[in-house]
């Protein structure tokens, strides 16, 4: 049987679900009685990530942000007060991406839910091969077969498998040749 903070597969982190939900949620944070003391102090979070113009925030601060963004939205709707229009705009944009297809993982980033992998396990050791031989290339010109062969030996993987990793990724990411 499932607990209320499960998610489907492994890509849930009980242990971040658990600081967020003590730390900013607490046990009554959607009662209208709250909704002043929530809104504010949502609304001091959201402050200061606007001061600060210039940078740009990480992973871990833009799945918070939309995490309280999505706070603000249920205090405000389960006390009757008025939702603020930034966040009717940003959640229409959300949805419009999800009814085209998106994610909601991917539009919706929230604290303990692990976004999808770019690439799989045995793409990410390939891309890493590649670059090690690229990188081993630049720096001691030996031969491509000593180099792919260091590699092989980096990874723990054959010499086949560390050739054919290399210039899989090499031919993708070969740039394309320019009209003459």
């Amino acid at each position: 049987m499932k607990q209320d903070n499960e998610c489907i597969g492994s890509q849930f982190d009980n242990a971040a679900f658990d600081y967020y939900a003590a730390e900013f949620l607490g046990d009554s944070w959607a009662s209208p009685e709250n909704y002043e003391k929530t809104a504010y102090k949502l609304t001091q979070f959201f402050e200061s990530i606007r001061k600060r113009d210039d940078e740009m925030p990480d992973d871990s601060e833009s799945g918070e942000f939309d995490m309280r963004m999505l706070q603000l939205f249920i205090v405000s709707v389960y006390s009757g007060q008025p939702v603020p229009d930034w966040i009717n705009r940003a959640l229409a944009d959300v949805f419009y991406k999800i009814l085209c297809g998106g994610e909601w993982s991917e539009e919706i980033c929230i604290p303990w839910i692990r976004p999808p992998a770019i690439r799989t396990k045995v793409e990410g050791r390939g891309l890493e091969i590649y670059c090690f031989v690229e990188n081993l290339l630049r720096e001691s010109r030996d031969d491509i077969v000593a180099t792919i062969s260091s590699a092989a030996n980096e990874f723990h993987v054959s010499y086949e498998t560390a050739r054919a990793d290399y210039y899989k990724w090499k031919k993708q990411l070969k740039p394309a040749k320019l009209l003459k």
